[in-house]
């Protein structure tokens, strides 16, 4: 029975030493699960803290570009009308430095001497008050006898300079009664016609 004692006794022996290590091997494996899962809450932590800080920058960049969307809508906005702006004082500048005709004492007289053809004296003087050249320059007359149109006609007074005038001294012949009434108009182009 010593013997079987004996075995029994290392059995429990080796039982009780496995035991042991089992349970060392246990707390060993519990200890480092716990430190290991600690370790991930950290590492979770900071991960969710950072895709925090990441989404309040998204959100905060999404603020900006909506911002500058906006910005950028008002600035389009301005340039248009800056644009337009541009035009119009192009289209100003275009038309201060166009020609301009006006006539200073143009005026006409009725002329009938004796046995020879009536006319229509005009006389006076057309300045170009703008510094481009006005070519073509002309001055339309047209006359009535009371209610019938005598003439209607150009008087060419030929390219008159910038910031310069001519002198009118013109006769228009018509055949007829008197004049009762005439009217000037001035006609010019900006554009040289001449190659």
């Amino acid at each position: 029975m010593s013997k079987i004692r004996v075995g029994t006794s290392r059995i429990l022996l080796v039982l009780g030493i496995v035991s042991v290590v089992l349970i060392a091997c246990l707390i060993w494996a519990v200890t480092t699960y716990n430190t290991e899962i600690t370790q991930k809450d950290n590492q979770i932590s900071q991960l969710s803290t950072w895709l925090q800080g990441n989404l309040t920058e998204i959100n905060s960049l999404y603020e900006q570009v909506a911002f500058y969307k906006g910005d950028n809508d008002f600035l389009q906005g301005q340039l248009l009308a800056l644009g337009a702006n541009m035009s119009d004082a192009l289209r100003t500048i275009d038309e201060l430095e166009a020609p301009l005709l006006i006539n200073i004492s143009l005026s006409g007289s009725d002329i009938r001497p004796l046995n020879q053809t009536p006319y229509l004296q005009v006389s006076g003087y057309i300045v170009n008050l703008h510094q481009k050249t006005a070519y073509q320059s002309q001055i339309r007359a047209i006359a009535y006898q009371g209610q019938v149109l005598t003439f209607d006609t150009r008087i060419n007074l030929g390219t008159i300079t910038g910031e310069n005038f001519t002198l009118v001294d013109a006769r228009v012949y018509y055949s007829g009664e008197n004049l009762t009434s005439w009217d000037f108009q001035l006609y010019w182009t900006a554009v040289n016609p001449a190659p």
